[in-house]
């Protein structure tokens, strides 16, 4: 039999998780609809909350794997109903694509977020400034910040200009 605690807290624990997270993002949702995510107390908890959808989903495994695994020796179920029939190369060929599906997803996420790191918050809510009162220059050709040589563009390229000449 397995040990009911272990499995009983461990889901426990999981389910708290989850609710956890959603008061949290219902919060940071507030403070961010009204523009005010200066908030010590939001800020260190979301900070301190990073390691926790990884606990969580451990916990999960627990309870799924923990759960299980017993009734198997037991006799309850036999071994050989609980064994996979999927061949070594299809878990292979299945284990080689999770690996450069969630690689690639890792690098793309790297990259977005060292590139909106060193645009930095002032980038992404700098207040428009009123016409005619100038201030930071927003439009089409104002440099990129953290990005040098790069300005901002307002849509497609345009074609190159006809030679009237050349007809």
């Amino acid at each position: 039999m397995p040990n009911v605690a272990v499995l009983f807290w461990a889901f426990r624990f999981m389910v708290g998780i989850g609710f956890f997270f959603i008061a949290l993002f219902i919060a940071a949702f507030y403070w961010a609809s009204k523009r005010d995510l200066n908030r010590p107390l939001l800020l260190r908890m979301a900070f301190f909350s990073l390691p926790l959808p990884w606990i969580a989903a451990e916990l999960g495994w627990i309870v799924s794997e923990y759960g299980r695994q017993p009734w198997t020796i037991e006799g309850v179920l036999p071994t050989f109903l609980s064994v996979s029939s999927v061949s070594v190369g299809q878990v292979t060929f299945s284990l080689i694509g999770f690996v450069i599906f969630y690689s690639t997803l890792a690098v793309v996420d790297v990259f977005l977020l060292t590139r909106y790191i060193r645009l930095g918050p002032e980038f992404v809510f700098a207040p428009k400034p009123k016409p005619g009162q100038g201030g930071p220059q927003t439009g089409p050709g104002a440099p990129v910040p953290g990005a040098p040589g790069l300005q901002l563009r307002a849509g497609p390229p345009k074609p190159p200009a006809q030679n009237p000449k050349a007809g």
